[in-house]
């Protein structure tokens, strides 16, 4: 399900919140934000997943080859299996991303992407 803060007027909190009511979440989901980028000045392609509230980060450097959308799915996937190898296994876990394509890929499961298909297993 997609949910867009840009279409009303809530903060960052506000829109947190929102999501922990739709889908009644406890009260203190681990919340995690990734994101990937690609610069034709950067050396690599990079991606990075924050946790909030905690003291936790991740960046992966990726080959300058690779795309935005690689970068994007590759960390969604590094953070699937973070939240599975580790002690955030065993809270609910909201995950925020911004890249549009990913979000169809994930939903249509149509492409032959290594990534996608190892987020839909």
């Amino acid at each position: 399900m997609r949910l867009d803060s840009k279409s009303g007027e809530m903060d960052d909190s506000e829109f947190v919140n929102s999501i922990i009511e739709k889908f009644g979440l406890s009260e203190d989901p681990m919340i995690f934000y990734t994101d990937g980028s690609k610069s034709d000045d950067s050396l690599s392609t990079g991606s990075g997943i924050v946790v909030e509230d905690r003291d936790i980060a991740y960046n992966i450097n990726l080959p300058k080859k690779c795309s935005s959308f690689t970068a994007e799915t590759f960390v969604i996937k590094d953070m699937l299996d973070i939240i599975c190898n580790t002690t955030f296994f065993i809270a609910k876990n909201v995950i925020f991303f911004d890249c549009q394509a990913v979000i169809f890929a994930i939903e249509n499961n149509h492409i032959n992407v290594y990534y996608i298909l190892r987020i839909c297993i």
